[in-house]
Order: C-alpha cells, then structure tokens, then sequence
C-alpha cells in the first residue's frame, strides 16, 4: 500500500464536535458487494479478525461513485478519487484484486474514543473470539482529552457494525468511522467526485 505522511498535529478538548480542526465525518454510499469473504473470521459470530487481501466478486458491478462502501465493510474508491488525495495526509489506499481502478480505503492514523462513552451501544461478547457481537453509534462520539486530530483523514480506534446483519456465515468487518478535517473536505467536494457525503460538526468557538 502507499502511505501518506502525517501533518502536524491540533489541539483537542475531547469532543468530536469540539476538535480543533472542525472534524467531518464521512460517510458512504452502499454497493451490494461482499469484498471480504475470504477473510480471517470468527467462526461463531462471523466477525473479521484479519481483512488480509480482499477480493472482487466475480460479479462486481462497475463502480457508481468515486468512493463508496461494500456490504461488510470495505471503503472503496476509483483512481480519480486518489488522484485528488496525492497531497492529503493519513491514508493508504491497497487497489482492489480483480477490480482494475478501485481501490479499498485505510485511514492509517488512528483516534481513541472515549471507552465508556454514551453513544455507544455494544452487543453480546462473543464465546469463541472475546468481541462484542456488535458495536452501534446513537450520538455524537467523544474522543480521548489526550488525543489529537491531525489535517487529512484520521479513523476512529473502534469499528462500528452488527455481525447479524447478514447471517452467521457472512464475514462482516467492523468499519471505523473515517474522520477528515474541514480542509480537506472542502479539497474533496471542489473536485467533483461522486459519492461524496460529508457531516460536518460545528466550527469550534474562538
């Protein structure tokens, strides 16, 4: 994969909504593709413990948006949506076996949720592999006081689905939500990618 270097980093006060930086969520639209089914995988719950390498379907569609997200989890962009980050920080892109142009997208920069926040509901451990059976977001997420949002695309420390969604023997991996600073998401809307959807949190008091 191709890494990006890390910026410099900003001051936090612990909210997402307070970072320093004004951070945006991104979020994705849905193909109805399975990337990760060849993956290391809980037998019992069907959590992904290991992406490894993922893998087209034979019955990829061609890809609707520039960037978008497979039904277990997997970010997936075109070669234009990577051409636009060249000069954006904290991501790796793996191009995608059997899909020439797509890629899967890894913010490789990482910030720690609150453990005990509110807004996370977590399901039932699993017997066999220790990990909650799912893991839900009902409110704004808090970040650690100590941690910091950098400029470019940052990922959250916990990933967030439901293993059922799909029955037992489906592999679903547990996506981290991807987080990007108001910079780079403006940098990302100029360009014209299609897919683009961005929540964007309050711009912080000065």
């Amino acid at each position: 994969p191709e890494r990006r270097p890390s910026g410099a980093s900003e001051a936090s006060d612990g909210t997402i909504a307070g970072v320093s930086g004004s951070p945006v969520e991104m979020v994705f639209q849905e193909i109805p593709v399975f990337i990760y089914d060849a993956a290391d995988h809980c037998t019992d719950c069907s959590r992904v413990t290991d992406t490894g390498m993922a893998k087209a379907p034979a019955d990829m569609p061609t890809p609707m948006f520039d960037v978008s997200v497979s039904l277990d989890g997997a970010v997936l962009v075109t070669d234009a949506f990577r051409e636009v980050c060249d000069d954006i920080d904290g991501v790796v892109f793996a191009p995608l076996e059997g899909a020439p142009g797509v890629s899967v997208l890894v913010a490789d920069r990482i910030v720690r949720v609150e453990p005990f926040d509110s807004h996370i509901r977590t399901g039932p451990t699993c017997a066999t592999c220790g990990e909650p059976r799912y893991v839900i977001r009902v409110g704004p997420l808090h970040l650690q006081p100590q941690d910091r949002l950098q400029p470019g695309f940052s990922r959250t420390d916990i990933g967030f689905g439901d293993t059922a969604d799909f029955g037992s023997t489906q592999p679903v991996f547990l996506r981290p939500h991807v987080l990007i600073d108001r910079d780079t998401g403006r940098s990302l809307k100029a360009a014209g990618l299609l897919g683009i959807h961005l929540i964007a949190q309050p711009e912080p008091d000065t």
